[in-house]
C-alpha cells in the first residue's frame, strides 16, 4: 500500500443510499479497466450515469406496488 493510503471508515458508509453504491460500482469497474489495461476514463461518465440511475430508481417490485395503488385510487 501507499504510504498515504486512506482507509473507509465502515461504520460511517450507508449502503442503503444510493451514493455509496455507486461510487462502489465504480470502483469495481475501475479496477476492472485496470486489470484490462483499459483507458480508465473512457466513457466514464456515461457509466457513472447509468450506475445512479440503477440505484436511485426504486425497486421494480415497488414500481409495480405504487402502479397497482394508482389504479386502485382511481
Amino acid at each position: 500500500m501507499h504510504q498515504h493510503f486512506m482507509l473507509p471508515a465502515d461504520e460511517l458508509i450507508d449502503t442503503t443510499l444510493p451514493g455509496p453504491r455507486v461510487n462502489l460500482a465504480v470502483l469495481k469497474e475501475l479496477a476492472r479497466r485496470a486489470d484490462k489495461g483499459e483507458d480508465p476514463l473512457l466513457a466514464i461518465e456515461e457509466f457513472y450515469a447509468a450506475e445512479f440511475r440503477r440505484a436511485a430508481s426504486p425497486p421494480p417490485g415497488l414500481r409495480a406496488l405504487l402502479a397497482a395503488l394508482a389504479r386502485d385510487r382511481r
